[in-house]
Formats: structure tokens, C-alpha cells, sequence
């Protein structure tokens, strides 16, 4: 260990000797000037700090395999050299200013986790998909419009989050990505999934949610993405099978109905659905629901804190008849 502080000084030959991790508190660095020579680093987190730039000279760190700038709000871009770290397996730039992906970023051959949430970014280059060994893939809540083809080739990509951006397809071989288990799409403008998708027989987790005017068309080629739909009598309760394991009493839930007429309404109280009735791993939707027009669509949303997704999502298409 060094054991410095940020006001001693420190000679190239200790950087040099240092090695595993190097994790900087919050807000005490700001210039990251000199940190080629500490060679011997397997892991950097700036997070949280002030670093508005990030220098050529981070390639020197061949070893490192953990590179996190998480909430480094200041951070403008990464640099080319980026591509230099043959080892890295673990990457975030979450939460700051950047705008562009250096193409030199896919040459990371080693990458697993690659995590740029809540940036600026416009596009993604095409050579995304060299990270043959990715599995984790976040790109929410940026500047995209398109997705390039490429990505169809992270054939070991287990869980890709696209949400929060301004996408209007997908590439037409997406269903080359067999082993994804977790799809985020949320609030896109995605209007058609493609029929390549019935190949994705893995996938456990599909978010399409405020997609405003996405064909419902995939329902009959992805048989685990279907609704569960249910007919009932007019004036009579819904009565609903739970997926099991799920508590309809778990605080973590959110209960919604909509009909065709209106947006959803939350229900965070139980007067007109009640969940332990008429027993247990079932749940009724109290006939006065059931208003206007239908079809009606009720859904469960169970929030799972610290969790990738955050949460999960059950959805029923109901018939009044």
C-alpha cells in the first residue's frame, strides 16, 4: 500500500510498485494526471469525483480490469485510448457528460460489463459488436435513435437495457441474441419487434412498456411473452391466477387497470382489488372495475430494489362478456 495522502508527495517508482486497487473518495479528484504510471492497478473507481477529462496516458494500465466512473457528472468523454486495455472486464460511465463512444472502446475483447446509463450519447458505433464475451449491456436514458446491426452479434449477451431513449426498431436478426434473458425497452418509440425475436427462447424479462404505438404482433410468435387473457360475465368479479411465488400483500407492488378509454390507474389500496380472496395464490378485481368500454388490462408491477431489472411485470387482457 502507499499509504499517502493526496497532499504527500509520491515518487514514479511507488506508482509504479502499486498494485490492485485504487478506489478515490468522493469529491477529492479532479486531474488524473499521472495515473500511466501506476501500472500495476487492477482496478480504478473515480466515482463520484470531480475528473473532467480523462488522459491518453490511462492506457499504460494493462492490467486493470475493473474501470468505474460512476456519477463522475464532469466527465465530457473517453478517450481512444481506452481500446488499449486488453484486460478489462468490468466498465461504467454512468451518470456524466459524455456524447460519443470512441470506436476503439470495442476493441476490448475481454469485456463482460459495459454500462453507460444516463448520458448524452447519440450513437453507437458498429464495431459494438467485436465485445464477443459481453453479457451486461446498459445503454438507458441517452440520445438514440438507432441501434446499429452489430449488436446482434453479443451472442453471449444475458441482459441488454435500451429504456429511456428514442429508438424506433430493432435489427431484423435481433433474435441471433439466444441467451439474453432480460429485455428493457421501456419508453421508446419502437412501433414493430421482429419476427427474429421467436428464437430468443431464454428470455424471461421483456419490458415494452410506453411504447405507444408498438404491434402487439409479437404476442403470437414469442409464446412466453403472452398475456394471460381471461373472459368473465358482465357484473361478476375477476378472479386471477397469480404467477407463483408472487404475494399480492408485498408492499413492493403496484397495482394498475386500465380500459380502452383511459390511461392506467394505480391502486396503492385494496377497495377494489383484494388479493387474499378467494384464496391464496389468486386475486379478485371487484366487479365495479369494470366500467365503460373494454377490453380492460390489469397488471402487477413488483419493484425489486438494488436488482437488475428493478422490477417485474404481470400483465392480463380481461373480456367482459
Amino acid at each position: 500500500a502507499l499509504n499517502k495522502t493526496l497532499a504527500d508527495s509520491v515518487t514514479k517508482e511507488e506508482l509504479a510498485g502499486y498494485t490492485g486497487a485504487l478506489d478515490c473518495p468522493p469529491g477529492e479528484l479532479s486531474d488524473l494526471t499521472g495515473i500511466g504510471y501506476m501500472t500495476g492497478l487492477t482496478s480504478l473507481s473515480c466515482s463520484k469525483n470531480n475528473v473532467t477529462k480523462i488522459p491518453s496516458e490511462i492506457k499504460n494500465l494493462v492490467n486493470l480490469e475493473t474501470l468505474d466512473f460512476g456519477k463522475a457528472y464532469s466527465v465530457e468523454s473517453i478517450p481512444k485510448e481506452i481500446g488499449s486495455l486488453e484486460k478489462l472486464k468490468y466498465m461504467r460511465f454512468y451518470l456524466t457528460s459524455i456524447t460519443a463512444l470512441p470506436k476503439e472502446l470495442c476493441n476490448l475483447q475481454n469485456l463482460k460489463f459495459l454500462i453507460l446509463g444516463a448520458n448524452q450519447i447519440q450513437s453507437v458505433p458498429e464495431e459494438l459488436g467485436n465485445l464477443s464475451k459481453l453479457q451486461y449491456l446498459d445503454i438507458h436514458d441517452n440520445q438514440l435513435t438507432t441501434i446499429p446491426d452489430s449488436i446482434c452479434s453479443l451472442t453471449d449477451l444475458r441482459e441488454l437495457d435500451l429504456s429511456h431513449n428514442s429508438l424506433t426498431a430493432l435489427p431484423s436478426n435481433f433474435g441471433r441474441l439466444v441467451k439474453l434473458k432480460t429485455l428493457n425497452l421501456f419508453n421508446n418509440k419502437i412501433r414493430i419487434l421482429p419476427k427474429s425475436m421467436e428464437n430468443m427462447l431464454n428470455l424471461d424479462t421483456l419490458n415494452v412498456y410506453d411504447n405507444y404505438e408498438l404491434s402487439e404482433s409479437y404476442k403470437s410468435f414469442m409464446p412466453k411473452m403472452q398475456s394471460s387473457r381471461t373472459d368473465i360475465l358482465s357484473g361478476s368479479d375477476c378472479i386471477l391466477t397469480l404467477p407463483p411465488g408472487l404475494d399480492p400483500n408485498n408492499e413492493k407492488i403496484t397495482f394498475e387497470f386500465k380500459n380502452d378509454d383511459t390511461a392506467f390507474d394505480v391502486y396503492y389500496d385494496y377497495t377494489k382489488i383484494k388479493p387474499s380472496a378467494p384464496e391464496p395464490g389468486k386475486i379478485t378485481l371487484r366487479k365495479g372495475l369494470f366500467t365503460g368500454s373494454g377490453p380492460y388490462v390489469f397488471r402487477i408491477t413488483v419493484k425489486k430494489p438494488g436488482e437488475s431489472p428493478a422490477y417485474d411485470i404481470y400483465l392480463w387482457h380481461i373480456n367482459v362478456q
